[in-house]
């Protein structure tokens, strides 16, 4: 690791304060203190916070997208004693805390926005840092042995914390599919809804009854024929979020939805009263995020849908929707499985970030941080 320059000040002859740096495993950032005229400087990078007096020696710092918090006080100026509180610089990849337990974020989609669901909570629950891509066995179906397979084994990852209702063959019938996962723990909710355009989402568990949901065989022999208790077309989305998302006993804080590249002319004529009715649902402080089409394999730049052209249209007029375009990746044609899915969890997780920057200004789930606390005597690193 690069060397850390502190340069100090002190507040008076008498008191010395030093800095002992403890970072993380995961990422560069840096810190300017100008309330002690402390700089700390990693990797080169250089950001100007913006400090708010808290009390005589206490600040806290927005940094980038960084949240830092610093509290010292000087017990005594002759003896120089000095005690602080943690200053924690918060990357915004950590979303989801024990203050935020009540968080619900629902996606209503495809399944290219069913690869970004998977990659987002394997991030978090793992902790996994910039680096330290998901498996992609994770977002790529082709990699288990049948799509059985590939639904045991992204829900059992997630040890315990999510129920599939899940069931395809392997001929693929619209009318068979299904696929919902319902990931519950105590900091956060996160519901997966198919929705393939157009077509219908539909489902075998009512919100009160997602904890039963199973991953059922959908060929052979054993295959399950059980039906539908739930069904809306990609148009009648508005209704699938009043009459279906609001029904969970943990309200939705944010609702992330795309129509992918399956036909979509229906949702975006509706688009008015979807987001109408997730406004309804969201109440005042929840958020609506609309997820523009990915680029394909061979295309030079990602194409927009009619869903997506209206979404955009409609994001200049609620304030409470944010439409994210595909951002410009270095993607190989290598890196995707098949035209249109992306075989490495690195481009998931690229992605993402802007899904995490949005939701992670209210949300916490990773306790991971940088932590900075001062102490007397010297200045250590510890690694």
């Amino acid at each position: 690791m690069m060397a850390h320059r502190v340069h100090r000040s002190t507040p008076n002859s008498n008191s010395v304060l030093a800095l002992a740096l403890v970072i993380s495993l995961s990422f560069n950032a840096f810190l300017i203190l100008q309330k002690y005229q402390i700089t700390i400087s990693i990797d080169e990078k250089q950001l100007i916070p913006t400090p708010t007096t808290k009390d005589k020696f206490g600040s806290s710092l927005k940094i980038h997208g960084y949240s830092a918090e610093l509290n010292v006080s000087i017990d005594s100026q002759e003896r120089g004693d000095s005690s602080t509180q943690l200053l924690a610089i918060k990357d915004p990849q950590q979303i989801a805390s024990n203050e935020t337990s009540n968080y619900h974020i629902v996606f209503i989609g495809d399944s290219i926005l069913r690869y970004s669901y998977l990659e987002w909570l394997d991030t978090i629950q793992f902790s996994r840092s910039p680096k330290n891509y998901s498996p992609n066995t994770l977002i790529n179906e082709k990699l288990s042995s049948s799509w059985h397979e590939y639904f045991i084994n992204t829900t059992t990852h997630f040890k315990g914390n999510m129920f599939c209702d899940c069931r395809r063959s392997e001929e693929f019938d619209l009318n068979v599919e299904v696929e919902n996962r319902y990931y519950q723990t105590d900091n956060l909710w996160a519901t997966y809804i198919q929705l393939p355009g157009d077509n219908m989402a539909h489902g075998r568990f009512s919100p009160e009854e997602c904890s039963l949901a199973k991953v059922s065989i959908a060929d052979g022999p054993d295959k399950d024929t059980s039906g539908y208790t739930w069904g809306y077309m990609g148009e009648d989305s508005d209704k699938l979020i009043s009459e279906y998302v609001s029904q969970f006993s943990r309200k939705p804080s944010a609702i992330v939805m795309n129509a992918g590249m399956w036909p979509n002319e229906g949702i975006a004529l509706n688009l008015g009263n979807i987001f109408k009715a997730a406004k309804d649902v969201l109440g005042s402080e929840g958020k609506m995020i609309w997820r523009a089409t990915s680029k394909r394999k061979h295309d030079l730049v990602a194409s927009t849908s009619p869903a997506d052209d209206a979404a955009k249209d409609w994001s200049y007029r609620l304030p409470y929707l944010t439409y994210h375009a595909f951002p410009k990746l270095e993607i190989s044609p290598s890196e995707y499985f098949d035209d249109n899915h992306f075989g490495n969890s690195r481009i998931y997780r690229e992605w993402n970030a802007d899904l995490i920057q949005a939701l992670g200004t209210s949300l916490e789930a990773r306790k991971r941080s940088h932590r900075v606390f001062i102490i007397v005597g010297a200045v250590r690193t510890l690694h």
